[in-house]
């Protein structure tokens, strides 16, 4: 199977099939850049009833139906228009600043409420990341949604857990599912320093079964770090002749895709 690419840019939110933008960098007119420079400093024209509705929807749609009170007064939205929304429950508070649009709750809106509620400088890990990446189940609902983050953030409520570290390399993140998450090899090794070591011996095992990362990324992440509470289970199961065994369940599954 061909390995899927990752983008390891965490703020890349290109698909597959649309040309990338050459990265060379351009030198606009000085008067272009002064237009530029106005633009982004005007305000956003205020909008009418039907444009604030389609404006909040083309945000949600995005974000798995989630938006932010700062993206709302960004796209033109007034503050006591999403005041009135929210009191006439078109908008259903999550967090604080953050909503769901509409009664309907998405697949990961859990997750992305959790990055928004977080910050910018938040991403998906651990658990939430592995159940992204289908290398372990998606969390239940009563789960707290695991979420890494370099500064600036208290955790948002009970249902959400963070986890502080000093260095997030670039290339440990990305971007699946409109999220940011860490890569799988990261994921990894997260979840060697959190769970128990039969759960990380099936991450590893649905990782290097769906060519999510390989044993040579691995063992260059653990190079990187030593230190890490994870890293000697995860470099002990990385180095072992055999391959990580599947559970009982992923053993059926894999047969019944085959007598299908």
């Amino acid at each position: 199977m061909k390995r899927p690419t990752i983008s390891r840019d965490p703020c890349d939110c290109s698909v597959d099939g649309i040309p990338a933008v050459s990265s060379e960098p351009t030198t606009p007119p000085a008067s272009s850049k002064t237009a530029t420079r106005a633009a982004s400093n005007a305000p956003t024209a205020p909008l009418d009833e039907t444009d604030r509705d389609a404006a909040i929807m083309s945000v949600a749609a995005k974000q798995h139906g989630v938006v932010t009170r700062t993206e709302l007064v960004e796209a033109g939205v007034p503050a006591h228009a999403i005041d009135y929304r929210v009191e006439r429950r078109r908008l259903h508070r999550l967090y604080r600043g953050v909503y769901r649009v509409g009664t309907m709750e998405a697949i990961y809106e859990k997750e992305t409420a959790a990055v928004l509620a977080c910050g910018e400088a938040a991403v998906l890990s651990h658990r939430s990341a592995a159940g992204l990446w289908k290398m372990l189940p998606l969390p239940s609902a009563q789960v707290p949604v695991e979420v890494t983050i370099l500064r600036g953030c208290r955790r948002p409520g009970p249902s959400v857990r963070t986890h502080r570290f000093g260095r997030l390399d670039p290339d440990e993140t990305t971007r699946l599912q409109g999220l940011p998450v860490t890569v799988p090899a990261r994921t990894l090794l997260d979840l060697a320093g959190s769970v128990n070591d039969r759960r990380v011996e099936q991450a590893l095992a649905a990782a290097l079964r769906e060519h999510l990362t390989d044993r040579e990324e691995i063992r260059k992440l653990l190079a990187r770090y030593p230190r890490r509470s994870g890293t000697p289970l995860l470099r002990a199961l990385v180095d072992r002749d055999r391959e990580p065994a599947f559970t009982r369940s992923e053993a059926e599954a894999r047969f019944l895709k085959l007598v299908r």
